[in-house]
């Protein structure tokens, strides 16, 4: 009798331990390869034909670029645009987010001014933070009017002599008028830095902006004229104040730009721009 319980008790044991053997590998399943099974009574067993191809293997059609961060499709590098279905279904998605977000422009003022008791210091932040909300909103009238009665905008540019620019009007037709000229407004600037001290407000940020088509074809590029192109660049801008907290003007400092030849590649779809939809912080 005991002979007997112990041969049934391995025989169900044994039967136990096929039902939960797996029949193939799964490490060697996901490299493509199959794995016999270790028991010698199935050597026999007829094992089906299949193809495993991992999702970092399947090939992916050339005229698509993917966007891991967001994970959609992009433009491709030869100007093709999206489907207008799938364009307009990530439009509503609650979790997009725009190539370039003008949404984040006043934020490194906002948090600068976190924690920040001098009363002149808060005076110029709020200034600044206004003056960049207004911007971001493509509304750029209220900045210019609430600039001190003999404003100034002083560019140094990559080389040769800064360029510098006195009085409303004509900041408004010899930096903003041609600035918009060449990319959208609604351009994206992420501040990084954010000093203050003296009479001073410092920023410093990365920005992100939507370059013509046209300036591209200006410059030979085969690109759609009527298209807007990706742009990255950095660059500071020192926000002085006179003796009445008055901000003066901007003195621009540029920093790096993406090559044209880059730029061409990375064409944007309309819905790849976002457009300012905070706070605009009003001043007394």
């Amino acid at each position: 009798m005991v002979i007997k319980d112990v041969r049934y008790s391995a025989a169900r044991t044994e039967k136990a331990e096929m039902r939960t053997r797996p029949l193939y590998d799964e490490r060697a399943l996901g490299q493509g390869a199959l794995s016999g099974p270790a028991d010698p009574t199935l050597e026999n067993v007829k094992k089906p034909a299949l193809s495993v191809v991992s999702r970092a293997q399947k090939p992916i059609s050339p005229s698509i670029q993917i966007d891991t961060r967001r994970r959609r499709p992009l433009a491709s590098a030869n100007g093709a645009k999206r489907g207008v279905q799938s364009a307009q279904a990530d439009r509503f998605r609650e979790d997009f987010v725009p190539i370039i977000d003008p949404n984040k422009n006043p934020v490194g003022c906002t948090r600068r001014l976190q924690g920040e008791t001098d009363p002149r210091h808060r005076r110029m932040l709020e200034e600044v933070r206004f003056h960049i909300a207004v911007e971001a909103a493509c509304d750029v009238g209220p900045a210019i009017e609430r600039l001190a009665p003999n404003p100034e905008y002083v560019v140094f540019n990559h080389a040769g002599q800064p360029t510098v620019i006195r009085g409303r009007a004509d900041i408004r037709a010899q930096f903003y008028d041609p600035l918009f000229e060449n990319v959208d407004p609604r351009l994206e600037w992420d501040i990084v830095r954010c000093l203050v001290e003296g009479d001073c407000v410092v920023t410093e940020g990365k920005q992100k902006q939507a370059l013509r088509g046209a300036v591209l074809r200006r410059e030979g590029f085969d690109v759609d004229p009527d298209g807007l192109y990706l742009q990255y660049s950095q660059h500071l801008v020192v926000w002085p104040f006179d003796a009445q907290l008055r901000l003066i003007g901007e003195t621009v400092y540029m920093g790096y730009s993406s090559p044209l030849e880059d730029v061409a590649k990375s064409p944007l779809a309309p819905e790849d721009i976002g457009s300012y939809a905070g706070e605009i912080f009003e001043l007394a």
